[in-house]
């Protein structure tokens, strides 16, 4: 059952009840108005009659002419034995007398007022009686034959007029729900259209009453996330594709090698010196898939979040000790370092070496031979900065977003692209972020690329 329909029965139920409720209040209001203006007429005509004396046999009363009495007469002895009985209306054709039951002389000789129908059934009569002198009773019955026609009338008119105003009703509640539901519908088409697979498409959030923006307000922003959600696990599922095809290509190289020497090995196409040579390609090209199978066990552990063995950490010292190591390795590529005293966070003084000598290594890797480089430790507020920079030739506008995301690999605009796998960075933004802090990447105005790594400084120790 529809909503609309739900509502348009509801609210007809709770009219009519209302209707109903307020006809039998008009119905029982007019009755009881009716039955006291006869009731009264009944009370004067018996006050007459009582302190009237009794008229010559023969003769009729002064209430009695051609058009008969308006109500009919009895006299009723002590005993409850009915005496005398005239019948109300014409002579000519009286009405039919009331029916009193002994149980209705008996209410009548304690003064109540009873309803009585006629002997045939043919309406109805308001009875009452009072004592006379002579200790008999006299009894006067006027006959509601006009109040239940005028009663019956009431009805039907009510009736008639309360169908046609829930006729009326209903198709205004109908005509103003499909009005205000409409929105309604235009969400539901909306929602529709999206699980059908048109994810594009937005909910109006400005259209019908409150209640119905609130709602679509909350169904738009849940597509929203929804759609967000979806983009990026195919963004996810389309990295990990690139990085399951750039990791085999890393491996497949080094495999090749491997195999290529161990089969002329086994031919026997090796001198001593060859045979040699062949181990030492063979073992640097282990060691060079060793280390991309530790860079890929390292990120998994931090997914895991396994605890880091944190302890109070001088970065400056370790900063330096990186410097020295990078200089070492590349002679020819100045390297300078800042610092201004210790700067101790809490952390793992390996892997933050770790994060530091990446860092250095993306730049060896990714620019000029003859391009500086240099490394700052800074406090900023309560942060430890780790800054280093250089002069190459910076990050092309569409990878720079995207250096420190996971499985990410593009030869930006460095002259010593290496195509590796493209985790060094990745790498740095887990361990910073294991540590609480959080990293970033922006070109220099002066040229170059410049990586920072924000962490939390230690607590003070308490003296």
């Amino acid at each position: 059952m529809s909503l609309r329909l739900r509502l348009t029965l509801g609210i007809a139920l709770v009219l009519a009840v209302s209707l109903g409720l307020l006809g039998y209040g008009v119905v029982q209001s007019t009755r009881a108005d009716a039955l006291a203006i006869v009731r009264r007429q009944v009370e004067r005509s018996l006050s007459v009659r009582a302190n009237s004396p009794p008229p010559p046999v023969g003769t009729d009363r002064p209430d009695s002419d051609t058009r008969g009495r308006a109500t009919a007469h009895f006299v009723i002895a002590a005993d409850g034995t009915i005496r005398v009985t005239e019948p109300a209306g014409p002579p000519s054709d009286p009405t039919p007398v009331p029916h009193l039951s002994a149980a209705d002389i008996a209410r009548l000789q304690s003064g109540d007022a009873v309803t009585v129908d006629a002997v045939d059934g043919s309406l109805r009569y308001l009875v009452l009686a009072e004592r006379t002198s002579t200790g008999d009773y006299e009894v006067q019955a006027g006959p509601l034959v006009d109040i239940d026609a005028t009663i019956d009338s009431l009805v039907r008119r009510l009736l008639a007029g309360a169908l046609i105003t829930l006729v009326l009703a209903a198709a205004a509640v109908i005509a103003v729900l499909r009005h205000g539901l409409k929105p309604l519908r235009k969400v539901i088409a909306t929602a529709d259209a999206v699980a059908a697979g048109e994810r594009e498409l937005r909910i109006p959030t400005d259209e019908g009453p409150t209640e119905i923006r609130h709602l679509a307000a909350a169904l738009d922003h849940m597509l929203q996330n929804q759609r967000t959600a979806l983009q990026s696990k195919e963004e996810s599922e389309q990295r990990l594709r690139h990085f399951i095809s750039d990791a085999s290509h890393e491996l497949q190289t080094p495999i090749t090698s491997v195999l290529g020497w161990v089969e002329l090995h086994r031919k026997g196409a090796l001198d001593a010196a060859g045979s040699v040579a062949a181990m030492e390609r063979i073992e640097a090209e282990s060691r060079r898939m060793s280390a991309l199978v530790d860079e890929l066990l390292l990120l998994a552990r931090l997914d895991e979040q396994r605890p880091l063995q944190l302890a109070p950490t001088d970065l400056s010292a370790i900063a330096a000790d990186a410097v020295t190591d990078a200089s070492a390795v590349e002679p020819t590529r100045p390297i300078t370092l800042e610092v201004s005293g210790a700067v101790m966070v809490m952390g793992d003084a390996a892997r933050l070496r770790q994060v530091i000598d990446n860092l250095l290594r993306n730049v060896r890797v990714h620019t000029p031979t003859g391009a500086a480089a240099t490394v700052r430790v800074s406090i900023e507020g309560s942060t430890a900065v780790v800054t280093v920079c250089d002069s190459g030739p910076g990050i092309d506008s569409e990878s720079l977003p995207h250096v420190f995301d996971r499985f990410w690999r593009r030869d930006y605009s460095r002259t010593r692209a290496t195509g590796g796998a493209g985790l060094g960075l990745a790498i740095v933004a887990a361990l910073v972020a294991a540590h609480g802090g959080s990293v970033s990447a922006a070109n220099l105005s002066s040229g170059g690329a410049a990586f920072t790594c924000a962490l939390p400084l230690a607590e003070p120790i308490a003296p």
